[in-house]
């Protein structure tokens, strides 16, 4: 076992702390890009009366959805009052 200074412990930490800050400054990055470019593909779970009209809505803008439900009459029910509107 080797133990380090307790400044080289400090200094360690530090260059972690700001090593993770960057990693997450390049994934913000990276991910507002792909909102940009509209590329992010979109997931929603929950397919009632907010999810299914938030999901079209994003389709609409030119986003890549997946919807995600388990009640399938629900979904039915909603696809159904859509097609009436």
């Amino acid at each position: 076992v080797t133990y380090l200074p307790k400044k080289s412990c400090q200094s360690a930490q530090k260059f972690e702390t700001t090593f993770r800050k960057l990693k997450d400054l390049i994934v913000e990055q990276k991910l507002i890009r792909k909102i940009q470019d509209k590329s992010a593909i979109i997931g929603i779970i929950g397919l009632g009366y907010v999810g299914l009209p938030l999901a079209l809505r994003f389709t609409e803008t030119g986003f890549h959805v997946i919807g995600f439900d388990i009640l399938y009459k629900i979904v039915e029910k909603t696809l159904k009052k859509a097609g009436e509107a």
